[in-house]
């Protein structure tokens, strides 16, 4: 066991904010007026200037037409409540305004309050039902209580709605790193989903929403903090010490949890510890607002199911590390089996991987065939080394012996459920397909040809030609320009060809660096 999987630790941590600054801009309800009667502008603003629900003040922001709404619904994307007049610019502007909010900005979060002094151009109990609003009142009844009565409603349900928002995101990322734990920032979406998720079961509000909380998750080696995830204003912080930016009573906390082995909550706060696969240490801590002993159990629930959930991802992760081992390790047999080959599987695992990223391929499959790549000759440990290493050319009936090898190495790698070795059956088996349709073991031709097969296809033959063999003497790389141009569109993928002379000079330096061994007469 390495010392880096013994000392290795999740955090999760949330910046904790002066009590002075709670009453800042930043932290109030913000709400559109829209009306163009500049006298209902100037009431609303008089009426709430005292105005608080759950300690935060009211922010105004003023429109006098639909036009100058719309543009301040795109400047501010979280007002939480709008009074709306029916009758500005025309009859009907403040129904078309629900209908722009609603279908056109898809915001169905905000809370729509129509007010009117002219009831009878739109009929309360037409509105109401063919229209997406809250609530509906005329000027006239809306006296200092009732507006206080009705924003207060308002603001509620806006606050609810954000809630059960932000649990859905936290659960489709919990959701998206359960469908995805071989991939290699499978923990970063969980922990990352753990840490929205604490947020909306206790009330821990969301930075996009309240600009008040930030968080982050770290992971530790060798007594360093790494941070993995985060949001708010540490979100600039991925892939840095958290040392550096964790405030020092939640380092004494994450000590004291460590050292007493067990998890710590508190009012506001939450450490836990966990011992994933009795190994890892994993730590999350959080801002939290525990209202009553119903609040802590919950904790302690969802605490038990994230320490289930670790257990699996380490397990899933350290299937994949000897998955990958064993890939890594099947390509050096078939390397030292080589009397000639040499680096050939480096070159080629190297290549592939040049190649992949500047086709614009996804960094998580890049790396996937960079292990798979060196599996493309398997099928060779089925072929008689007479023929493999014969000092001439092949006849007729040798060659379809060689040709076997693609079959060989897919029957060889066939059946397994993990992802890389399906991938390395199917570049075993397709790499010798031609983009015209002359290659085999299937005549696949264009795009029926997978991709990762078609990369392998063309750097094997280019490190092929590079370098020399018992049946033949290394080209010239002028010599291997001509021929590679000459199959553009008949051998190879005409783009794969047009990407590597635009990059040559790349795959030219792969070349010098990784020469063959000068082998002993």
């Amino acid at each position: 066991m390495s010392n880096d999987e013994k000392d290795e630790m999740i955090l999760f941590s949330a910046e904790e904010t002066p009590e002075e600054e709670l009453g800042s801009e930043n932290h109030k309800w913000k709400v559109l007026v829209v009306d163009d009667d500049v006298l209902v502008h100037n009431t609303t603003k008089l009426v709430l200037t005292d105005f608080k629900f759950e300690e935060k003040r009211v922010e105004l922001f003023h429109a006098y037409s639909s036009q100058e709404a719309k543009k301040m619904l795109k400047e501010q994307s979280d007002i939480a409540v709008i009074f709306l007049d029916v009758v500005m610019e025309a009859d009907d502007s403040g129904l078309k305004m629900v209908r722009y909010i609603r279908e056109d900005l898809k915001n169905s979060i905000v809370r729509i309050i129509l007010r009117t002094g002219q009831p009878g151009q739109a009929p309360e109990e037409k509105v109401i039902v063919d229209y997406d609003i809250n609530d509906y009142k005329t000027k006239t009844e809306l006296t200092v209580q009732k507006l206080y009565t009705t924003l207060i409603t308002a603001l509620r349900s806006y606050r609810d709605l954000i809630k059960i928002e932000r649990n859905r995101k936290g659960l489709k990322h919990i959701i998206a790193s359960s469908s995805t734990l071989f991939e290699a920032t499978s923990l970063k979406r969980f922990t990352y989903g753990l840490l929205t998720q604490l947020s909306a079961l206790f009330e821990f509000e969301d930075e996009a929403y309240f600009h008040r909380t930030s968080g982050l998750a770290a992971v530790g080696h060798q007594g360093s903090l790494t941070i993995i995830a985060a949001n708010g204003a540490f979100s600039n912080f991925i892939d840095q010490e958290a040392e550096h930016v964790l405030p020092y009573r939640i380092l004494n906390l994450m000590k004291q949890a460590s050292r007493e082995k067990r998890s710590l909550i508190g009012n506001d706060y939450f450490v836990g510890f966990y011992k994933s696969l009795g190994i890892i240490e994993n730590f999350i801590i959080d801002h939290l607002n525990l209202k009553d002993d119903i609040d802590r159990e919950l904790l302690e629930l969802f605490s038990s199911n994230i320490s289930i959930a670790f257990d699996n991802i380490y397990l899933n992760q350290k299937i994949v590390k000897t998955q990958k081992e064993i890939i890594m390790r099947l390509g050096e047999v078939l390397e030292s089996r080589s009397q000639e080959t040499g680096r050939h599987v480096k070159r080629v695992s190297d290549y592939t991987v040049l190649l992949a990223r500047l086709l614009g391929l996804e960094e998580e499959k890049c790396q996937s065939m960079r292990l798979t790549a060196p599996l493309h000759d398997i099928g060779k440990i089925g072929v008689s080394e007479s023929i493999l290493y014969k000092p001439g050319k092949l006849t007729p009936e040798e060659f379809e012996i060689v040709k076997q090898h693609t079959l060989i190495g897919h029957g060889l790698l066939s059946g397994s459920d993990s992802d890389f070795i399906i991938e390395a059956a199917e570049i075993a088996l397709r790499h010798h397909e031609n983009w015209d349709g002359t290659g085999y073991p299937g005549g696949l031709k264009e795009n029926e040809i997978p991709i990762e097969s078609r990369v392998v296809a063309f750097v094997d033959v280019f490190d092929s030609l590079s370098q020399k063999r018992v049946y033949k003497e290394a080209w010239d790389i002028e010599e291997i320009k001509n021929y590679m141009k000459e199959q553009r569109g008949k051998k190879f993928d005409p783009k794969i060809v047009d990407v590597f002379f635009a990059n040559f000079d790349a795959f030219h330096k792969i070349m010098k660096e990784n020469k063959d061994e000068e082998k002993p007469d």
